[in-house]
């Protein structure tokens, strides 16, 4: 008969193990330390970056190999960044998000950084940017391009510091009261 067990559990894998766990000391990228001394990698589906001292669910498999699966409860004691949470995909290199539309709201700031590159496309549709400030800094080169070209403002100040060229098939400068051209040479014609 136990020769007969022992075919059914061969044939049958076994199914992970699971157990609570508390975070103890982070060894590398996606590498923790638990409190009752066994080591657990991240799981792929387990999004929420873990920190020390965060309780965990933690599945152990049949080859004796551990992954932190889930997230229980981070102490709100622990650190200032408590409520901060890092969204990553353990062992990815890229994260897309496809959906016919994806909203991402903040109450009080949104921030989109790359060390390198960033894209906003709105390849067949409009660009809403909205602000009660607007504030566009650029250490090389900007390059607009576009069709047509609407501003308008209550004042438009304008620093160049070597040229300034405007070229038009036709182009109109039209002042209701005042047009000043001031320089050392004015050439027209």
């Amino acid at each position: 008969m136990n020769e007969e067990l022992l075919k059914q559990r061969q044939a049958v894998p076994l199914a992970p193990r699971m157990q609570e766990a508390t975070v103890a000391v982070e060894l590398d990228t996606q590498r923790f330390l638990l409190d009752d001394g066994r080591v657990a990698a991240t799981a792929l589906t387990c999004l929420i970056e873990p920190r020390v001292g965060d309780v965990v669910l933690v599945a152990e498999r049949a080859d004796g190999s551990r992954y932190i699966v889930h997230i229980l409860a981070r102490d709100a004691e622990s650190d200032g960044a408590s409520n901060d949470v890092v969204l990553t995909v353990p062992g990815a290199t890229k994260l897309t998000i496809a959906q016919v539309s994806i909203d991402i709201v903040a109450t009080e700031r949104a921030a989109l950084r790359s060390m390198k590159h960033a894209d906003i496309v709105a390849a067949t549709g409009t660009l809403n940017v909205t602000a009660n400030d607007l504030f566009r800094t650029v250490t090389e080169s900007v390059v607009d391009a576009f069709r047509h070209y609407v501003g308008h403002a209550e004042h438009y100040l304008l620093d160049v510091d070597q040229l300034l060229r405007q070229h038009g098939k036709q182009v109109m400068i039209t002042a209701e009261k005042d047009v000043k051209v001031d320089a050392d040479r004015i050439s027209m014609g």
